[in-house]
């Protein structure tokens, strides 16, 4: 039976890893979720929103600052002839370097007494970029365990930081930035004591000498960035269909309502726990299964079971939106609610699209990759610009759900045109628009939409448990 093949040695690896990924994933997803109501308590809307706007910003300055390398890094870093050490301490080189120039523009910006939480930002961008390259490094060498029990530790302190600098000492805002870097700075500690690689590498790379001897271009470092820099616009385009809208929001709607899409767009990420775990695991298995010459039924397996399965766990939160909002949003954040169904659907489709990202992954094709998501947030940015004045909220979600599906159906075509593979959409196509109408009907609030959203559910499941059924034969 092909259900059989499929936990073959290369689907229990991945779904092994899935599982240790998940377990460390959802430990970290349940913590932060488990804090919301104590920002939701303790911060304002204004406030959160500032945070949110923030931390969103310095998402985008890694990248761009770091020459997206962290990629890199875990791509290669996978192929047993790399050379490891060289790799390491040449992304090491990237993020001090990067480094100086942020704090030089920073230091300037502070000259100019423009202060805007400046010390955190750079502190931020300093731990996030050296413990992504890290983590990335620990995962492409396959010690999962290790990146899972790392990313665990940091977000405990994170938890504790918070409720000892928010709760008991009130630090407010510049509170919740120095939790998050107390948070980054243990994941990097524990990654330093662990893998000896980084410990050595680490310690090389801090000299003077070596930050400013070595030049980021030549030929041997030309194959890394090729891969990497292509990335940078491909994460910028993300950026943009994840967070642009909270800027737009901010510009025309203030920092308040702001913060109430920020703290309901936190409940989706019970989804993105699901897509970060995957993704995390794919990645890897889809790079090694690269050469394989029964890659391509291992491939379509994949992408039936795991798009089934984010299409029930998505369908279940969409029905308990507002069971887990009185939960999670507290107080004034608590009238965003009705938003969540919809925001989960665009999770689902942004989800699914992560499968074929870790293929483009596998072929080393991130130009392919950078142009799907490029045309998906300039529609973002248009629809954006267009509705927001207008829609408030509701127009960051029209935005997101359009451009997720651009990207979805972008994918899905190249993939299948350059790999040969034929995805079943049929299935896919139906249970988002089962998705959507459930939204909708637990959105209006009502009892009776209630039982029919939960009909839609049972419906979904019995049409994908049919598909199922039918593909063991």
């Amino acid at each position: 039976m092909k259900f059989n093949r499929f936990f073959s040695n290369r689907g229990l690896g991945l779904i092994t890893d899935t599982f240790i990924l998940g377990l460390g994933n959802a430990t970290q997803k349940i913590i932060l979720l488990l804090l919301m109501p104590i920002y939701t308590s303790i911060l304002t809307t204004s406030e959160y929103g500032t945070i949110d706007v923030i931390i969103t910003f310095v998402e985008l300055l890694v990248p761009i600052f770091t020459l997206n390398i962290e990629s890199a890094v875990f791509r290669f870093v996978i192929d047993d002839d790399c050379d490891r050490e060289y790799l390491l301490n040449y992304s090491l080189n990237i993020i001090w370097k990067a480094s100086i120039i942020v704090g030089f523009i920073i230091g300037i910006l502070n000259l100019m007494s423009i202060d805007v939480y400046l010390f955190y930002i750079f502190m931020m961008f300093l731990t996030y970029s050296i413990r992504n390259v890290f983590a990335n490094y620990v995962r492409g060498i396959g010690r999962i365990r290790l990146f899972a029990v790392g990313g665990i530790l940091s977000t405990i302190s994170l938890a504790l930081s918070n409720i000892l600098i928010l709760t008991v000492i009130g630090a407010g805002i510049k509170g919740y930035f120095i939790a998050i870097i107390l948070s980054n700075i243990v994941n990097i500690i524990i990654l330093l004591i662990f893998e000896r690689e980084i410990s050595i590498n680490f310690k090389k790379s801090v000299s003077l000498k070596n930050i400013f001897s070595k030049s980021i271009y030549d030929k041997k470092n030309q194959e890394y960035l090729n891969y990497s820099t292509p990335l940078i616009p491909n994460t910028l385009s993300w950026w943009i269909n994840s967070a642009s809208g909270r800027y737009i929001l901010l510009f025309f709607w203030g920092p308040a309502i702001t913060g109430l899409y920020s703290a309901a767009i936190k409940i989706p990420s019970i989804i993105n726990l699901f897509s970060t775990v995957f993704q995390q695991a794919w990645q890897y298995y889809a790079a090694k299964e690269n050469s394989n010459e029964n890659r391509i039924e291992f491939y379509r397996k994949v992408y039936l079971y795991f798009g089934i399965s984010i299409i029930f766990i998505c369908s279940v939160v969409i029905q308990l939106s507002k069971i887990i909002s009185t939960i999670i949003l507290r107080s004034d954040f608590f009238v965003a609610w009705n938003y969540v169904p919809f925001l989960v659907l665009s999770s689902a489709i942004a989800t699914i699209s992560v499968f074929f990202g870790g293929l483009y992954t596998a072929e080393k094709r991130s130009k392919d990759l950078m142009i799907s998501t490029i045309i998906g947030s300039v529609t973002n940015i248009i629809i954006l610009i267009l509705l927001t004045q207008a829609l408030q909220i509701k127009a960051i979600i029209i935005a997101s759900i359009v451009s997720n599906l651009i990207i979805f159906i972008m994918r899905i075509h190249t993939c299948s045109k350059q790999l040969e593979i034929r995805f079943r959409q049929k299935n896919i196509i139906i249970s988002f628009l089962l998705l959507f109408v459930q939204s909708i009907l637990i959105s209006i609030n009502t009892v009776l939409g209630f039982w029919i959203a939960l009909s839609i559910l049972i419906v979904i499941i019995i049409i994908n448990t049919v598909q199922i059924a039918i593909n063991q034969y």
